[in-house]
């Protein structure tokens, strides 16, 4: 499951070694989630052999109810915009190419139903 935030992106899975243990692995802009919403969050890992350098192990309640708490702290009314504003222009840039090319693959689920 991929997050986009104002402070970052967020990827959570379950690997196999989670299993079992009511936890997650979190990997991407993990600093910036511990900074603005989960102090609790354990030691971040790197692994340079990977797609995703840092990661770390969370354990899966909290992490829901943190991604509940900033559903409800919402405040902005663009996106881009309070990217640009909480981690610059050359990020929002990012993420604006993120959303452009969800946008291409959009039309695959829109209108989509059983008829």
């Amino acid at each position: 499951m991929g997050r986009l935030t104002p402070f970052g992106f967020f990827n959570v899975v379950e690997k196999p070694d989670d299993q079992g243990r009511g936890a997650v692995t979190v990997r991407a802009d993990l600093a910036q989630l511990k900074t603005a919403c989960l102090p609790a969050l354990g030691e971040i890992f790197e692994r340079t052999n990977t797609d995703t350098r840092y990661r770390v192990k969370a354990p899966r309640g909290e992490l829901a109810v943190t991604m509940a708490n900033i559903v409800m702290d919402l405040d902005y009314s663009n996106f881009k915009n309070e990217v640009k504003a909480k981690q610059g222009a050359t990020r929002e840039g990012v993420f604006v190419m993120k959303h452009s090319c969800a946008s291409v693959t959009a039309p695959c689920w829109e209108n989509t139903t059983d008829e």
